[in-house]
C-alpha cells in the first residue's frame, strides 16, 4: 500500500519560490495527494505561478489562513487516512496541531525558513530548514562542495553548459534530500527552471527524460512520465571531477 502524503503551506508566512523544494521533500515521502497553499490574496499572488499547488484565499481577518489550514488539514487526515503530513510555515502558530497529528500517529514532516522557534521543530516528527531563495541557490550550494567540477577551457560553451547542468541537478538532489528516494523529474524540471533558469530548451534532448538517459553514467532514472524518479550515481561524478 502506497504511503499518502499531503501539502499544506501557510502562505501567510512562506515565499513560493520554496515551492519546488517543498513538493520534492514531500514526494520523497510518498504519493502526495494534495497540495495546498493558505493566505490572503496579496501573500499567495506569487503562488499563483505554481501550478502543483491549489491556492486557498482565506480572506484577511486575524489568523484567518491558520484556522483555515488548520481545519481542512484535520478534516483531510480522517477522509483520507492519511500517513504524512508536510507543514510548512515559518511561525509557531501551529505547534499543537502537529503535536495532536502525532498523537494520531501521523509523521508530520516539518518544512520552513530559518527563523521558525524551536518549539514547532520540536513539535514535528521531522523538520527541513528551507534555505535561502536567492537565484543560483543550488548552484550556490554546489560551489561550497569539494565536488565541484573544475573549468575545462578546452570544452565548447554548450559542453560546458551541460556539464554544469549535470552538477546542478546532483546538487538539487542533495538540497532536497531526494538520493535515497529519488527526486520527481517533473519537480526536478520546475526547481531547476526557479533556481538556475534552466529550461528544455538548454538539455539534449530538449526534455528532461532524454537528458537523464543520455547521462546514465551520472543518472538513475526509475520508471517513467509522471512517475518517473531520478538519482544521481557519486561513483560517476567522481569519475567525472577526475576527468575535468
Amino acid at each position: 500500500m502506497s504511503t499518502k502524503v499531503a501539502v499544506f503551506v501557510d502562505g501567510d508566512n512562506l515565499r513560493s519560490q520554496h515551492a519546488a523544494a517543498i513538493l520534492a521533500t514531500a514526494s520523497a515521502q510518498g504519493d502526495v495527494i494534495a497540495a495546498k497553499v493558505y493566505g490572503n490574496s496579496q501573500a499567495l499572488a506569487n503562488w499563483s505561478d505554481c501550478v502543483d499547488f491549489q491556492i486557498i484565499y482565506s480572506g484577511t481577518g486575524k489568523n484567518a489562513s491558520d484556522l483555515h489550514l488548520a481545519i481542512e488539514l484535520t478534516e483531510l487526515t480522517y477522509l483520507q487516512n492519511l500517513d504524512v503530513v508536510v507543514l510548512c510555515t515559518s511561525d509557531a502558530d501551529f505547534v499543537h496541531l502537529a503535536r495532536r497529528l502525532k498523537e494520531r500517529g501521523i509523521k508530520v514532516l516539518g518544512c520552513g525558513e530559518a527563523k521558525v522557534g524551536a518549539g514547532f521543530k520540536a513539535a514535528c516528527t521531522e523538520f527541513r530548514e528551507l534555505v535561502g531563495v536567492e537565484k543560483k541557490t543550488v548552484e550556490n550550494v554546489a560551489d561550497k562542495t569539494s565536488t565541484k567540477p573544475k573549468p575545462v577551457a578546452q570544452q565548447s560553451s554548450f559542453t560546458s553548459d551541460i556539464s554544469k547542468i549535470n552538477w546542478q541537478i546532483k546538487a538539487a538532489i542533495d538540497a532536497t534530500k531526494s538520493q535515497n528516494s529519488g527526486m520527481q523529474v517533473k519537480i526536478l524540471g520546475n526547481y531547476m527552471k526557479q533556481n538556475h533558469e534552466v529550461t528544455t530548451d538548454k538539455l539534449q534532448g530538449k526534455s528532461w527524460s532524454k537528458h537523464l538517459k543520455k547521462h546514465e553514467q551520472l543518472f538513475i532514472v526509475v520508471s517513467e512520465g509522471q512517475n518517473a524518479k531520478v538519482s544521481y550515481k557519486p561513483e560517476g561524478f567522481k569519475i567525472a571531477q577526475v576527468a575535468s
